[in-house]
């Protein structure tokens, strides 16, 4: 009886560290390209504010930067879309930012 529970158990830990890996790492380098976003963001439009934004829950292309689009706005010049590809937590260590990747027109 004590070797089916010790095997129980082991697969449980063993199934539980494999959903862990297959999606709590991808909302984590989700969660990453976000955050760096939004900071990015921040900075390179200070007078305006982050109304919203909406990424791509994973990187598609295996290029390690995830898509945002960053809705911003301000009093004097309305709202804008900010189009953003951000890197995924592992790129993150290697100093990489966020970069512009499609056009921002006025709107």
């Amino acid at each position: 009886m004590k070797k089916y529970t010790l095997i129980g158990m082991i697969l449980i830990v063993l199934l539980g560290g494999f959903y862990f890996y297959v999606v709590g790492i991808k909302k984590m380098q989700t969660w990453v390209s976000v955050r760096d976003g939004e900071k990015y963001t921040m900075k390179m439009y200070s007078d305006y504010s982050v109304m919203g934004n909406s990424c791509q829950g994973e990187d598609t292309d295996g290029d390690t930067y995830v898509s945002c689009d960053f809705r911003i706005k301000n009093i004097i010049n309305g709202e804008k879309i900010f189009h953003l590809q951000c890197p995924t937590m592992m790129k993150s260590f290697t100093g990489s930012v966020c970069k512009e990747y499609r056009l921002t027109l006025p709107q």
